[in-house]
């Protein structure tokens, strides 16, 4: 008479317990594997879609639409930068104001023995400097007299879609946000 159930694939390691083994050289044989097929298939992808080589389509600033303005010399590094720093602040007024589900991280971050309060400081933080990017932003656009600066860090920045006639615009607000950080200096400007 034959056993219940399944039958037992053929090839599989085993427990003593009769099921399939999952043995640590086993899963991280798997894992790398995978792990190399993702990299192989993201670099293809990115030589296939943006035109790079497979050496530069490796680098983590491939990744991004902001990285491939950097890689493709549309952005400066400082600008670069900036655009990365506005993309963590805009993420961290999100966080402050509760518009993200990810409410906790900052105050499991802070090792406080109050996470109440350091997450009180966080948002406080977060909308203070959220507020002074908001003035920027209001000034060059009147200065522009134009949206397009605001939108720009808005399609390109934040939602990573590119749209060719708001680079010129994006580059400007960059510029801006720059001044705001130091980021200037590092390009050897005088900060005004």
């Amino acid at each position: 008479m034959a056993k219940a159930g399944r039958r037992r694939k053929p090839g599989q390691r085993r427990a003593p317990s009769g099921e399939i083994s999952r043995a640590a050289a086993v899963v991280a044989a798997r894992s790398a594997e995978s792990e190399a097929d993702a990299l192989s298939t993201v670099v293809e992808a990115r030589v296939r879609l943006y035109g790079m080589t497979p050496e530069v389509a490796k680098s983590q600033e491939a990744g991004s639409l902001v990285g491939r303005l950097l890689l493709a010399r549309e952005l400066r590094a400082d600008q670069a930068e900036a655009a990365r720093r506005y993309y963590k602040a805009n993420i961290r007024h999100q966080i402050s104001i509760g518009a993200t589900p990810d409410a906790t991280e900052p105050a499991e971050r802070s090792g406080g023995s109050d996470p109440d309060k350091a997450f009180e400081a966080f948002c406080a933080t977060a909308k203070a400097e959220w507020s002074r990017i908001e003035a920027v932003k209001g000034r060059v656009m009147q200065e522009q007299r134009s949206l397009a600066p605001s939108a720009a860090l808005d399609v390109i920045v934040v939602r990573g879609e590119h749209v060719e006639s708001l680079v010129g615009p994006l580059r400007v607000m960059l510029n801006a946000l720059g001044r705001l950080w130091g980021l200037d200096v590092v390009r050897g400007e005088a900060r005004a």
